[in-house]
């Protein structure tokens, strides 16, 4: 996350803008597209974890996606792509 956040013209996530700029109801189109992205990326952050927590995959899933998604709006927030150290840092204290 670090090397995405650090690229100059970082803007954040467009998904995550999707879905919190544009109402379901008037643009479903796109909340199904940045939902979509958010499975797909849970996948394979499960995929992930498999590997290395097996048996805590429902766990910690969820978890690991909150801190993506902070991370990535911190970044965004505060122009600091430290974000990203600091939750690597938070799940490794999970």
């Amino acid at each position: 996350l670090e090397a995405w956040f650090s690229e100059p013209g970082f803007r954040g996530c467009p998904f995550i803008k999707g879905l919190t700029e544009f109402d379901p109801a008037n643009d479903p189109e796109v909340f199904e597209c940045g939902s979509q992205h958010f499975v797909k990326t849970q996948r394979f952050v499960e995929d992930r974890l498999k590997e290395v927590l097996p048996n805590k995959v429902e766990e910690f899933a969820p978890k690991v996606m909150s801190l993506i998604a902070g991370a990535t709006i911190l970044a965004v927030a505060t122009g600091n792509p430290e974000s990203a150290r600091m939750s690597k840092s938070m799940l490794k204290t999970l």
